[in-house]
């Protein structure tokens, strides 16, 4: 089976190489230059992990554009080129299952009304991956993906896919696509943070503030899950019970300790990479996903009737960040969001 990776960065990249290294055929999609050094020299994936440290370099195929029908399409873009992507590998992603990599909750129905919704599996990625420099990318750990129809019920095909997935990554299938994507965003909400201030994930975690701040946008972000009638789907490493026991808290306080319990809800703590992907847009200079992660929590909860004033906040925050170039201090970022009041940094 022919399978084209379009959006090859970092995760998509990742995932080709684990699917390339067992003898599957795969095909990267992606930018120029990154096109360019993997053609050139191959594509250099080093691995950190503590119990397989090692480089390799795969020769893998790698094009600007899809000029084939693949038999498996993986749209690993950000969300924001979700409808780019799936519009240029159009005629030949028609009719083949397509299989989405994204954060958030709404690029499935952005690719759906493109490509159709009979064909959109959605796909939750649960392995940390940095896109280094063109041609070079960093894996952080173990890969595993969680796939699910999003738009009909399980069938052969989704199951098919699976199947042919796995051979080279850990696949498992869900019932409850739109559940486990939620279940993720609790996770990716928290980015924000690190967008915003431009620490790494070690440097969040030591600093009680900024993980009472993460913890408070997971709280508000499950609360706007329950209000849009969503049902959480279990996510590997990501405890319902303590999102429960979370949500049964009073708010925390800048100093506030995070119950030991629920330390596996922090991205800081337990994260698989040591850069969020918004943070590592941040650091490019590219425009990051908040529209479609803390700014798709905010127009779930005006759907639903409620409020997401922290995840408006934020959004807003990184919004004016963007155009400046710049990051805010912890404490900055704490008087910003405390009680959600709306970014008011200077322009």
């Amino acid at each position: 089976m022919k399978i084209a990776i379009v959006g090859a960065g970092a995760i998509g990249s990742g995932v080709g190489a684990l699917l390339h290294q067992a003898g599957l055929d795969v095909t990267l999609v992606g930018r120029p230059a990154h096109v360019a050094a993997i053609n050139q020299r191959g594509l250099i994936m080093n691995d950190v992990r503590p119990e397989a440290r090692r480089k390799v370099v795969l020769r893998i195929p790698a094009v600007e554009r899809l000029s084939f029908k693949p038999d498996i399409l993986a749209v690993a873009t950000k969300a924001q080129d979700v409808a780019e992507a799936c519009r240029e590998s159009l005629p030949y992603a028609r009719g083949v299952p397509a299989v989405m990599m994204q954060n958030g909750i709404s690029s499935d129905a952005i690719a759906g009304d493109i490509l159709g919704r009979e064909n959109i599996i959605g796909c939750i990625v649960r392995f940390g991956m940095v896109y280094l420099e063109p041609g070079v990318v960093v894996r952080h750990s173990a890969g595993r993906l969680l796939l699910g129809q999003s738009f009909r019920p399980n069938g052969p095909l989704t199951r098919r896919v699976a199947e042919t997935l796995g051979t080279g990554i850990e696949t498992r299938l869900t019932d409850n696509i739109v559940g486990a994507r939620w279940t993720k965003l609790l996770y990716n909400v928290q980015a924000a943070v690190q967008a915003a201030t431009g620490l790494s994930m070690e440097e969040c975690g030591k600093r009680k503030d900024l993980v009472v701040l993460g913890m408070e946008l997971v709280r508000e972000t499950a609360r706007v899950a329950e209000a849009a009638g969503v049902r959480l789907a279990p996510v590997e490493g990501i405890p319902l019970e303590a999102v429960a026991a979370l949500r049964k808290l009073p708010p925390m306080t800048r100093e506030s300790d995070l119950p030991k319990e629920l330390s596996q809800l922090c991205v800081f703590i337990g994260g698989h990479s040591p850069m969020s992907s918004t943070l590592q847009s941040r650091k490019r200079g590219k425009s990051t996903e908040v529209d479609f992660l803390n700014g798709d929590v905010v127009k779930a909860a005006r759907a639903a009737g409620t409020t997401a004033p922290l995840n408006e906040a934020v959004s807003g925050l990184i919004h004016k960040l963007e155009k400046t170039g710049g990051y805010v201090t912890p404490e900055e970022l704490w008087s910003i969001l405390a009680g959600g009041r709306p970014a008011t940094l200077p322009d």
